[in-house]
């Protein structure tokens, strides 16, 4: 790099940085600027995400080591998310089955034992009910 304020395009530990001559005299000053691309050296091109492992959740890890043996943490969070997603999908599909099932009892004529509801009802509140 010359003096002028012409950029240079440095390594350092493999990365590449973006230095800029200082005008003052100082020389050279980062600019935080990373001009391309560095995850050609990481295992995967999937984006990272990260997890804080807060007392909640390694409270919860541990609760669950004994089941899934020894894994690293960053495993065991990528499997009991995938299967909370799991969980979570099958609960949805549960309780929209009960309330299709829900619909057909109560619009099917002769479904709903009227009798038995209101008896129940009676019962609940202790007392007659208005008809209904």
């Amino acid at each position: 790099m010359v003096p002028g304020g012409a950029p240079a395009i440095t390594a350092a530990w493999g990365l590449a940085s973006l230095r800029r001559w200082s005008d003052d005299g100082a020389g050279f000053g980062a600019l935080a600027v990373t001009p391309r691309c560095y995850t050609e050296w990481m295992p995967t091109k999937h984006r990272r995400i990260a997890v804080i492992e807060d007392d909640d959740l390694a409270e919860a890890l541990e609760k669950v080591r004994p089941l899934v043996g020894r894994k690293a943490a960053s495993v065991l969070v990528r499997e009991l998310a995938m299967r909370g997603v799991e969980s979570l999908l099958d609960e949805e599909a549960r309780r929209r089955e009960s309330m299709e099932e829900l619909i057909r009892w109560s619009t099917t004529p002769g479904a709903m034992d009227r009798g038995a509801l209101r008896e129940a009802r009676r019962l609940s509140v202790g007392g007659e009910t208005e008809e209904w």
